[in-house]
């Protein structure tokens, strides 16, 4: 279906507006002359349209008819424009008796005034029509007496001075005029500016959380995001390269604001309704606007390649992995639980629940280099998998070079998936004895010392509230992307979590 509007700027009919006969009214094309289309938008006032493609109305020709493709519209506004205008402003000055107090409502009015005068000013002005064609003058073959020819006074020289000043006054009277005319116009065009800024304006008051004004406070903006101003605009000259693939229509709120909106609703933990009321808007929005970030982050931040390269490691291993004698120690790794809501089901409740917290989770494993950075964040899978299968699915081992060390909690019982590469793992002794001898315990000592920076790096991670929460199952993929685009945030705002060196 053509869907067509008039081109004229103070004409609003389109292919729905119906004529007094309660039938469609009819549409003609704008001629491909160019010529003929300067002088259309000149009539019109349509600076900047597409005329090769527009269409007008027949309402601005006498009886709606166009003569030819040369014709030219004989009425600027027609009188059902103004008729409209006119209920318009019955309403809008009807809103405004019943709330004199609305700024909305005196604007609306004052800006439909403008428009009415504009559009009768308009009809007012000269309108170059299509000429007449000459008439058709029949001649007689009978001789034509020749006509008295006239005395004609010849006029004396103070009449024709009189006559050039006249004529020169004329001139500059036009001038002004056209002068005038174009101070209007410039004004017209400086108050819908202002109209426009007072809006924008109203909306910004409004408008209580918005990265500009949250920014101006620095304490402020670490508080709701985790963040300080300088972390927030590293990363997010990252993300912004990217930020057409956001799967979105949201359009109400700039890029930074939606991202610090997520940032608080996961430093916090807030409910969506609550962070709703904050931004002004529906809980759905929302709801797309926060999916969609966490979806985008961690798949974008997961396409960062952590692994370093193994020179890199040997300059940056702490003293204190050296003269415990795990030098060689590539990975340390550990495992992070969530917990969730309790299922209906209980095959599901089984595979979720865990022995260790009692409770419905979910559980993720999580590596770092022994200077503190971190390399590898995995997904999110039921509580009930234990240590050692999390680690066999992530080929958490890909990480760790042949002949080299890496380093975990007792729990993690992979000596296989070592000794199949060749690597061997660090862990505390299990105790089989009544007691420890005091070999055992130094080495026990020395690994937890060393280990213990792994459970801080998941401390930074977990200080973010919205992993403390017990999460929905049906959000259990939603998860996922959440620890892992916390992680990567971590990852890259803060220095490394390792040992301090002296």
């Amino acid at each position: 279906m053509v869907n067509w509007y008039c081109v004229s700027s103070m004409c609003f009919n389109n292919f729905r507006t119906l004529d007094k006969n309660k039938e469609k009214i009819n549409f003609y094309k704008i001629p491909k002359n160019k010529e003929i289309q300067r002088q259309y938008a000149t009539l019109l006032k349509t600076g900047g349209a597409n005329m090769d493609r527009g269409h007008i109305c027949c309402e601005h020709w006498i009886d709606c008819v166009r003569k030819d493709s040369n014709h030219l519209p004989e009425i600027i506004v027609p009188q059902t424009q103004i008729a409209k205008l006119n209920k318009k402003i019955n309403i809008a000055a009807k809103n405004l008796k019943r709330n004199p107090d609305s700024t909305s409502s005196k604007l609306t009015l004052k800006t439909l005034k403008k428009k009415l005068i504009a559009a009768t000013n308009a009809n007012k002005r000269n309108v170059t029509v299509h000429k007449a064609r000459r008439k058709v003058v029949k001649h007689s073959l009978k001789k034509r007496q020749k006509p008295d020819v006239p005395v004609v006074d010849v006029p004396s020289t103070s009449d024709m001075s009189k006559n050039s000043e006249i004529e020169e006054l004329k001139q500059q009277l036009k001038a002004k005029s056209e002068e005038v005319l174009h101070i209007q116009n410039k004004l017209l065009h400086t108050e819908g500016q202002l109209l426009y800024t007072q809006q924008q304006l109203l909306i910004f008051k409004n408008l209580y959380f918005s990265f500009k004004s949250i920014a101006e406070d620095r304490k402020i903006f670490k508080y709701l995001c985790g963040l300080d101003l300088d972390q927030f605009n590293i990363l997010m000259d990252i993300v912004k390269p990217y930020l057409s693939l956001l799967n979105h229509t949201v359009k109400n709120f700039s890029y930074e604001t939606q991202y610090l909106a997520i940032l608080t609703i996961s430093r916090h933990g807030l409910d969506y309704r609550f962070m709703a009321f904050i931004l002004r808007t529906s809980e759905a929005t929302v709801g797309r606007i926060a999916n969609s970030w966490f979806i985008f982050l961690a798949t974008l931040f997961n396409e960062i390649d952590l692994m370093p390269e193994h020179g890199f490691l040997i300059e940056q291993m702490p003293s204190s992995f050296v003269t415990t004698g795990h030098g060689k120690t590539d990975l340390v790794i550990d495992a992070t639980e969530f917990k969730f809501n309790f299922a209906s089901n209980l095959d599901v409740n089984t595979l979720l629940f865990s022995h260790y917290k009692n409770h419905s989770t979910g559980k993720a494993l999580i590596g770092i280099a022994p200077h503190g950075m971190g390399i590898m964040f995995s997904e999110v899978y039921p509580g009930s998998i234990s240590d050692s299968e999390i680690t066999e699915k992530t080929n958490t081992i890909h990480y760790v070079n042949e002949a080299h060390e890496i380093m975990s909690d007792r729990g993690f019982s992979i000596q296989d998936l070592c000794s199949a590469k060749g690597i061997t793992l660090n862990r505390p002794k299990q105790k089989e004895n009544p007691q420890f001898n005091e070999t055992e315990v130094q080495r026990n000592f020395d690994i937890a010392s060393t280990r213990i920076h792994v459970e801080r790096f998941i401390g930074r991670v977990r200080d973010w509230k919205i992993l403390n929460n017990t999460w929905p199952l049906v959000q259990i993929d939603m998860l996922t992307c959440v620890w892992q685009m916390l992680c990567h945030t971590v990852n890259l705002t803060c220095p490394p979590i390792g040992p301090k060196e002296e």
